[in-house]
């Protein structure tokens, strides 16, 4: 009985960190697609300014400004360092934005990834009402 009791303290002494590494690493990875999700939606605003060629979008600089004052609207960590505008461009009334995020990892087991989304926006008029 007393081995059987020392045997099962041994496999949890050992299985322990791999268990904890592993929940780190999925509240980690769940925690990267939330902030995958918004960049997205900044994409897209960032677009939809362009399109209604918003005061606060109307240079490159502007463009860049309103990325930042987008990501710290939704907490989105280290965003001054870590989140810049790759491509802004409107052609044929579709405006078009790329945002890079490099996601800081935790820990020393987990590499910083780069997160890539791009926003589109219409520069179409509404049709007239009835």
């Amino acid at each position: 009985m007393r081995s059987e009791r020392g045997q099962a303290l041994l496999e949890f002494a050992l299985l322990l960190p791999v268990a904890v590494l592993l929940m780190l690493g999925f509240a980690d990875m769940m925690y990267a697609i939330v902030q995958a999700g918004s960049v997205s939606a900044i994409a897209v605003e960032t677009a939809r300014c362009l399109a209604l060629n918003g005061p606060q979008c109307n240079s490159k600089s502007a463009v860049t400004n309103y990325v930042a004052s987008q990501a710290s609207g939704l907490a989105i960590p280290q965003a001054q360092s870590n989140l810049s505008v790759v491509a802004s461009a409107c052609q044929n009334n579709e405006c078009a934005v790329t945002l890079r995020y490099v996601y800081p990892r935790i820990g020393i087991y987990f590499p910083p990834t780069t997160i890539v989304r791009t926003g589109y926006a219409s520069q179409a008029t509404p049709p007239e009402g009835p």
